[in-house]
């Protein structure tokens, strides 16, 4: 029988894949994602960058503040998904 949090954390991984195709398709149709970058390579490299178990080493785990968190994926997709 799955435990309450896996149920939890399963939830926050589905919103982050279901949002990442809409924002690589709205990268890529103004065409400002990185040349040779694929779609579907662009939303794992996204759906990584915004999964809850990054989110929970970085914070919890480290301590970072959500601040530092959130600047920390906004450089990392700039580095890794865009021209």
């Amino acid at each position: 029988m799955p435990r309450r949090d896996d149920a939890l954390r399963q939830r926050p991984q589905r919103n982050a894949w279901s949002a990442s195709p809409e924002i690589v398709g709205h990268l890529q149709a103004i065409g400002a994602l990185r040349p040779g970058l694929s779609f579907e390579r662009a939303g794992d490299i996204l759906w990584t960058l915004i999964a809850w178990e990054v989110y929970e080493l970085l914070v919890i785990e480290r301590g970072w503040s959500l601040d530092d968190w959130e600047s920390w994926i906004a450089e990392s997709a700039a580095a890794l998904l865009l021209r």
